[in-house]
């Protein structure tokens, strides 16, 4: 029952502590300057992909927008929220972001595409993870406790 407990505590303070480094690394991501230019661009084309299982009912859906800048063209980047993809109407001319020779729908998604940004959503992720594991520990040690 000891080592139950251990592995409990243990995995209670591991799961805190990547809860508090999730928190500061997401702080970071979006106080961090990343160097970007607003500019505005003519919306080429624009394609909405569907996917998924249509029993299960798990659809994803991804938006393909393709913007003329200074006559080149440009893939607007991680664009994956219907709020951004209804300003993007073909022909129209739209305020988008230019950064590392990308082009972004708003500086938030400039922001997450960052090595920093990547890395609060991986810790993110493993705080997830972690908190199913103590989870499965404290069940293990109530079981224990009450036999």
């Amino acid at each position: 029952m000891e080592k139950k407990k251990t592995a409990f505590r243990i995995a209670l303070i591991v799961f805190c502590i990547s809860v508090v480094i999730t928190i500061l690394l997401n702080m970071l991501t979006f106080h961090v300057g990343v160097e970007y230019k607003k500019v505005q661009a003519v919306v080429e084309d624009m394609e909405v992909i569907r996917s998924g299982n249509i029993r299960r009912k798990n659809k994803t859906t991804e938006y393909c927008v393709q913007v003329n800048y200074n006559g080149r063209s440009y893939r607007v980047q991680n664009l994956n929220n219907t709020y951004d993809y209804n300003k993007f109407k073909p022909n129209k001319t739209v305020d988008v972001y230019l950064s590392e020779g990308q082009i972004y729908a708003s500086v938030n998604r400039i922001q997450r595409d960052t090595p920093l940004g990547k890395t609060a959503m991986l810790s993110a992720i493993a705080s997830v993870v972690l908190f199913f594991v103590m989870v499965g520990f404290y069940d293990a040690y109530w079981k224990e406790r009450k036999k």
